[in-house]
């Protein structure tokens, strides 16, 4: 923890930038775009996406939401219905997100 006298300022509220930038086209994936439908995964599927750092693969997905094609944007859920991650679809079958296509929230 940082205090303020520490720094010579004020005391207030300082917000310190994250190690690391998303690139753009992550940004765009996660920010500037809305989501098709909802990509619900199970416990397991969320903790190889968030932890693991693997792809989303067809095995994980509980259940999806909406029309969602190739190539759209999807809001990934756990089961606790909490949005934790954004990504494009890949394929129906095999890799549902890749690992390139996808953004944690």
């Amino acid at each position: 923890m940082i205090i303020a006298n520490q720094l010579n300022v004020e005391a207030g509220t300082i917000f310190l930038p994250k190690a690391g930038k998303l690139e753009r086209r992550k940004r765009w994936i996660a920010f500037f775009q809305r989501p098709a439908g909802i990509v619900v995964v199970d416990d397991g599927a969320r903790a190889a996406l968030c932890d693991g750092g693997k792809s989303l693969l067809a095995k994980g997905v509980l259940r999806t939401e909406g029309n969602v094609a190739v190539g759209d944007l999807v809001s990934i859920h756990g089961a606790d219905g909490i949005e934790f991650a954004r990504g494009l679809v890949k394929a129906a079958t095999g890799v549902m997100v890749h690992r390139d296509d996808l953004v944690i929230l």
